[in-house]
């Protein structure tokens, strides 16, 4: 069911202190996010970085909710003076650098918004919008890939010289330590390498459980049916194969920053086909009425077989998204 403004009901008006809420939360998270002096803040670095963690979450949430209720000025009035309290805090030179974390939490909530005044569903607005800030991430950290590698390399081999010092110190012989840096090297160069889709993903679920509350409130103020998240009805559309077929080519032909690029592509993609594989599973066991133990057990397996039973949810999930075994068309986020 679409959720335009149109289907604003008398109980789904905004209240005051909502409004304020995001409004403070808009000033707010350019300063915590970006201050030039964070010493006050590095002995609890982790709460204030969980606490902006989900102020983004939050502010996915209202942007798009003060434009849903037609709050255009206070919108674009406080998307103006968060970018210039972004740009006054921040110490980068980088203006694009600065003004990404505030440009995707607006982009976003105008292109979701703005979509679904076009009675677009729900399921195409959440897919444009994800791949319009991956996107605009990766688009960023195109910028430093040529000095990525050779920052990355410095960061392996410290963290590599330090292993062996403390392998060294507990009594390891040369041939343990030498065959556990080999692997050790080997896990950290594939983390560095996917470190840009680590942190692309990182804001995605920032905007998916966003966009999730976004219309589970305008649907209950508005007194629609709540259907709920669905996880067996999962999908991803086919249309997204192209984007799949364009980040392999450029994995075989590019030079080693597009190569670099379509990783992290291509592993953004894989964390999506491997949900719609779990979800196919899901949905079968749920189906045939698999006991609660067997349910239990096909899900040990498929962690126990690690990187085997990714690829096959993977797999899986890319043959779900044209041969639709489950004959649905629901949307991935909530049906």
């Amino acid at each position: 069911m679409n959720i335009s403004a149109d289907n604003i009901t008398a109980r789904s008006q905004l209240l005051p202190v909502e409004k304020y809420l995001i409004i403070l939360a808009m000033i707010i998270y350019p300063v915590l996010l970006l201050s030039k002096d964070n010493s006050v803040i590095d002995s609890s670095l982790w709460i204030v970085s969980s606490f902006i963690y989900f102020m983004g979450i939050y502010l996915y949430f209202g942007m798009c909710f003060l434009l849903h209720h037609k709050r255009n000025l206070i919108f674009y009035g406080i998307s103006v003076l968060s970018l210039i309290i972004a740009l006054t805090v921040s110490s980068s030179e980088n203006i694009f650098m600065t003004i990404t974390p505030i440009g995707m939490i607006i982009g976003a909530s105008i292109l979701s918004t703005r979509l679904s005044q076009k009675k677009i569903g729900q399921k195409e607005i959440y897919t444009i919008a994800i791949i319009f800030l991956a996107s605009i991430f990766l688009i960023q950290i195109f910028a430093y890939l040529p000095g990525l590698g050779d920052s990355n390399s410095e960061v392996i081999t410290l963290l590599l010289k330090q292993a062996e010092t403390d392998l060294t110190a507990t009594g390891y012989s040369k041939e343990q330590i030498d065959s556990y840096l080999f692997f050790f090297s080997k896990v950290l160069e594939l983390a560095l390498r996917l470190l840009p889709a680590m942190l692309v993903l990182g804001v995605l679920l920032q905007f998916s459980i966003g966009y999730i509350y976004f219309i589970y409130r305008v649907k209950k103020m508005s007194g629609l049916p709540i259907n709920g998240i669905s996880f067996p009805n999962w999908k991803m559309p086919f249309y997204i194969a192209p984007l799949l077929l364009i980040a392999m080519l450029g994995r075989i032909i590019g030079n080693p920053s597009v190569q670099m690029l379509t990783d992290n592509l291509l592993f953004i993609l894989s964390v999506y086909y491997s949900i719609t594989g779990f979800s196919l599973i899901s949905f079968f066991l749920k189906k045939f009425r698999f006991s609660i133990w067997s349910k239990s057990a096909v899900y040990i397996i498929l962690f126990l077989s690690q990187i085997i039973g990714y690829f096959f949810a993977v797999i899986l999930g890319f043959i779900d998204s044209f041969l639709d075994f489950r004959k649905i068309d629901v949307s991935p986020v909530v049906k």
